[in-house]
């Protein structure tokens, strides 16, 4: 069994070899803008793990941007909850698609406020998915399953804390990938 310890080492070991080849990204967070969605993002240590998977991915280009985005951010908690050798294996070279998809379903290509959020008044995710969005009894925005802990405005966007991971559905499938 791997220990949590084990990730984070995989994980900054992913890290380093992608900033070593990435020449249009930036190599280290000091030269990202703090305030963007990406730059709060890798300096928030409650999303240590969602940094640690768009970088494995490669999907640090998608939010290192002037256009407004909306991250759905997972905490370190929400990816807790689906396992660690369900981390494990997403951060394989093999599954590096099915983890683009997974936090493609996460990030939306237009600021949306958590009121807007709320009531539903955004596009798509970037698969293309109309999220359903709503409050729970309590008042708690809700995506999907997931609850919106806390969110934050970004100089280009917004990242809304949520308590879960939204795994896509399979096409023609109940079952998420």
């Amino acid at each position: 069994m791997v220990t949590r310890s084990r990730l984070v080492i995989a994980f900054s070991s992913c890290v380093v070899l992608l900033s070593a080849g990435c020449k249009d990204l930036p190599d280290s967070v000091a030269q990202v803008d703090l305030n963007s969605v990406m730059g709060m993002v890798a300096n928030d240590p409650q999303f240590s793990t969602l940094w640690g998977l768009i970088s494995a991915a490669e999907v640090r280009d998608e939010l290192h941007t002037k256009q407004d985005k909306t991250l759905l951010a997972p905490t370190n908690q929400a990816f807790a909850e689906i396992g660690q050798e369900a981390l494990d294996r997403l951060i394989q070279p093999e599954n590096k698609t099915q983890l683009q998809k997974i936090l493609r379903n996460h990030i939306i290509d237009a600021a949306v406020s958590a009121p807007e959020l709320a009531n539903g008044n955004f596009g798509v995710n970037e698969l293309g998915k109309k999220l359903n969005t709503g409050r729970d009894e309590t008042g708690a925005t809700t995506v999907e399953s997931a609850r919106v802990i806390k969110s934050m405005k970004a100089d280009n966007g917004y990242i809304h804390a949520i308590d879960e991971v939204l795994l896509p559905v399979v096409a023609g499938s109940t079952r998420a990938e």
